[in-house]
């Protein structure tokens, strides 16, 4: 029940596009990117015979530095994401879709400034400051051995992801569908592009529109995800997890609209004394999109930790056409 009402209590109070908005790869932290995350999507899907393509790119910045009596957890990187989806309308009021994602772990360029951005208001580094700047280290120790056999600096294709959508109910004012996603193991998980096995998720999407320019997003469902490789031979629980997201949404102008959604995630990992393993993951996210009359449209979005299982932020900024 607690969990459940954690749910309820990131409920995100903001403007956004009244068709619906995505935010891809959210906030997550290392240790948690490589999963089958969830995500707020448009209830309605496209209609048939017609198509989406987009491209977001997001860069992240993350550190944790944390021990417990069998642990212990470094994540000092920066990441940058390249997703690449599209998607098309199909028969019987549904949706597929389909999105890959290239990774690209460095020890980045922001620490100096974070430093000083966190100092001046006043807020912890959470011991960055024990760490030269820019410096890359990622790795999780369990009884003295190492997680990851290669988690270097590195750049590859994540895991891809299939998606199908089937719009279940629709009237003026509302719009609700069930979607399903797979997860293929195509990102290698010695580097921690992925986990070497299949993650598959069920979610249920509901769009409200009160108002023209308003529309309230709900989503939340069920995620199964296979244990990762890297688990191999590590006295550790891990288990499949339930999701939910919030928003509400406005349309500014007639091209213009903003937006700010949350999402709540259980995390998948046992008890370990690690706060970035052990704490379920949320999030909040603020942005804007800008839809040109050609199809075209632009969007800008900034992701927040909120339960400090997640990376500090994420820039997000993309391109989408429809046709």
């Amino acid at each position: 029940m607690k969990k459940i009402l954690s749910v309820f209590l990131l409920l995100a109070l903001g403007i956004g596009p009244v068709h619906g908005f995505s935010i891809p790869g959210g906030n997550a932290s290392g240790v948690n990117r490589f999963f089958l995350m969830p995500a707020l999507d448009q209830a309605k899907p496209l209609t048939i015979k017609s198509y989406k393509a987009k491209l977001d790119l997001a860069y992240t910045n993350e550190f944790a530095s944390m021990e417990s009596k069998d642990y212990k957890l470094l994540a000092d990187m920066e990441c940058f994401q390249a997703t690449l989806g599209f998607s098309a309308g199909f028969f019987l009021d549904s949706e597929i879709s389909a999105d890959a994602t290239f990774l690209s772990y460095s020890g980045g360029f922001l620490d100096s400034f974070l430093g000083s951005y966190h100092d001046a208001l006043g807020v912890g580094n959470y011991g960055r400051s024990v760490r030269p700047d820019n410096e890359f280290g990622y790795q999780i120790w369990s009884g003295g051995q190492g997680w990851f056999k290669d988690s270097g600096e590195d750049s590859g294709l994540a895991d891809i992801r299939l998606g199908l959508k089937k719009l279940v109910y629709s009237n003026s004012w509302m719009d609700a569908s069930i979607k399903g996603v797979l997860k293929l193991p195509t990102g290698d998980p010695d580097k921690v592009f992925g986990t070497g096995g299949a993650d598959t998720q069920v979610l249920g999407l509901v769009d409200l529109k009160p108002h023209n320019r308003v529309t309230v997003s709900l989503a939340g469902g069920h995620t199964w995800l296979s244990r990762p490789d890297f688990l191999e031979g590590m006295d550790i629980g891990f288990s499949d997890t339930w999701f939910g997201g919030l928003g509400l949404a406005y349309q500014l102008t007639e091209a213009l609209s903003g937006f700010v959604q949350s999402v709540y995630w259980e995390s998948p990992y046992g008890t370990t004394g690690i706060p970035v393993l052990d704490r379920d993951y949320g999030e909040i996210t603020f942005g804007g999109k800008y839809q040109w009359k050609s199809g075209w449209a632009a969007t800008v979005a900034l992701s927040e930790d909120l339960s400090r299982s997640a990376s500090d932020f994420t820039f997000h900024t993309g391109v989408e056409k429809a046709f």
